[in-house]
């Protein structure tokens, strides 16, 4: 009798220790880039909503890419650097579980996100940025969290190409190290030290099987990732990837500047010795017509009226309103005002257009964006040129030259609706591009804007971002087939200065003339 009540407490004892069924809600935001206006304070409102009504069976994750683009946040990391940074705060606000490291985030520079993720009450993940001598990560590389009695495991991860768009003294001694092999690594280690019921990929990187963009690779290769939150390229959109098993993994990305939160339902199903079954689903979130939360809204603006004081500081005047999506018709008086600089600022760094044929590549960041005829201030010029970033001369061949604006010109029109930033144009050359061409036939160099005779195999000095110089876009990697090396070595000269700092002296106190120069035209 004794035996069957222990017996009997056993069996009781053991069904009280199995878990539950559950239900978690992972959102996700990304490539915020500094927004912090009406589509973060309606983001705000949903993820406030979202934790009342899920509880602990939410987790909120960002994806990186938050220190560049905005105004404000350009404020925070290079003026106002005694306060507690405003994204510090906006994500310590919003009580992220965990946030990834994006290429524009190192890119600020080392003093602005050692300032920022100091200060945030969550892990800030990313595996694969190591130091270079140990080969250890400079972030955390995962963090497991604890939900209705499941282990959560959430690995970070950027695009490999990351550092590479930076030249040597923006690196501080760290690497990055190819995203599949990290991720095969880190997930082998987290079951082997963690036995999560759940791991999910904080990725940024694209959707895709590409070098660049690499995501559904790592699902399709990589086995026991349940769900992958990935960024970088701005879309907002879910996808899905079949892993080594042959499930369906789902891959989420939520877009960029809070106008989509991607949202995950995962219900688990416990089993007693093995792996919980999960069954993931998940949608977009679009923020447009979401009421605000007020309570941000009141957090956040007497941070912004500090910022406007300062960005409403007048510059210099334009002669005529600029857009930067006329670029996607032919030349545009906004594309052409950047070629115009690219070259004065070229000239100024020994690179005179008057005694040698320059030219320069060049494109919008952003789509939709006008400087407004009159007066011109920081603002604007922060509208113009948001990213943190240098100048830089390389020297490329005519043909070279020919094969980069074919890949150019590709992406514009094979998808019209795709990153316009990503589309360059040339200066300092005439030529001419016949849509209804295929890829490689499509331009023809007629001659530099000088007059001279076009050589397709002189070696010309060409001017453009740093980011672009090192890789940024695939221009030069998918574009040309250079590698790193390559890119570095043809690199001649890099301006001492940030671009937007050299755009606003080259400015200051004058009138632009807004007048397109037309070197190109689509026939």
């Amino acid at each position: 009798m004794k035996r069957v009540l222990l017996l009997s407490l056993f069996v009781i004892a053991l069904a009280s220790c199995r878990k539950q069924p559950a239900t978690l809600y992972i959102m996700e935001t990304t490539d915020l880039h500094g927004e912090m206006g009406a589509s973060m304070a309606s983001a705000a409102g949903y993820i406030e909503q979202a934790r009342k009504e899920y509880g602990d069976g939410l987790i909120l994750l960002d994806c990186g890419d938050v220190l560049q683009s905005s105004p404000e946040v350009c404020y925070s990391d290079f003026i106002d650097t005694t306060s507690m940074h405003i994204y510090s705060q906006i994500y310590n606000w919003l009580q992220y579980d965990a946030v990834a490291v994006g290429n524009h985030d190192f890119e600020a520079g080392k003093s602005v996100y050692k300032r920022v993720y100091s200060h945030v009450d969550m892990p800030v993940l990313c595996a694969n940025i190591v130091y270079t001598r140990s080969n250890k990560p400079l972030f955390k590389p995962y963090t497991v969290l604890h939900r209705n009695g499941y282990k959560i495991a959430v690995l970070g991860l950027v695009n490999p190409a990351s550092l590479e768009w930076l030249v040597e003294n923006y690196r501080d001694g760290v690497s990055v190290t190819d995203m599949k092999e990290s991720a095969a690594y880190w997930v082998r280690h987290i079951y082997r030290k963690e036995n999560p019921d759940v791991l999910i990929g904080l990725f940024h990187t694209g959707n895709g099987k590409s070098e660049t963009f690499p995501a559904a690779e790592i699902v399709e290769s990589v086995p026991g990732i349940d769900l992958v939150c990935c960024g970088h390229v701005h879309r907002a959109e879910v996808n899905t990837a079949i892993s080594p098993a042959g499930d369906s993994v789902t891959i989420m990305e939520a877009g960029s500047h809070a106008d989509h939160i991607a949202k995950a339902k995962i219900l688990i199903n416990p089993n007693v010795t093995r792996k919980p079954t999960l069954t993931v689903s998940a949608e977009m979130i679009d923020t447009k017509d979401l009421p605000q939360d007020k309570k941000f809204v009141d957090f956040i603006t007497p941070f912004i009226d500090r910022a406007k004081q300062y960005y409403d500081r007048p510059v210099c005047t334009i002669d005529s309103t600029i857009c930067s999506t006329d670029v996607l018709n032919g030349p545009s008086a906004w594309v052409d005002l950047l070629h115009r600089s690219y070259l004065q600022i070229a000239a100024n760094m020994g690179f005179e257009p008057a005694r040698m044929d320059v030219v320069s590549f060049a494109s919008p960041s952003l789509r939709d964006a006008c400087l407004n005829e009159g007066q011109l201030t920081v603002r604007d010029f922060i509208l113009l040129y948001p990213h943190e970033n240098t100048i830089s001369v390389v020297e490329m061949t005519g043909q070279e030259i020919l094969q980069y604006l074919e890949y150019s010109y590709d992406l514009a029109i094979s998808d019209p609706d795709g990153s316009i930033y990503n589309f360059d144009s040339a200066g300092g050359i005439v030529y001419t591009v016949d849509s209804l061409q295929p890829f490689g036939s499509r331009v023809t160099i007629v001659k530099t804007a000088g007059g001279n005779r076009f050589f397709l195999d002189r070696r010309y000095p060409v001017v453009m971002s740093t980011f672009r110089a090192m890789g940024g876009g695939s221009h030069l990697g998918e574009g040309l087939g250079w590698s790193y090396k390559t890119m570095s070595r043809r690199v001649m000269k890099v301006s001492d200065k940030p671009l937007r700092d050299m755009l606003i002296d080259l400015y200051s106190g004058k009138e632009i003339d807004a007048t397109p120069i037309n070197t190109w035209r689509y026939l």
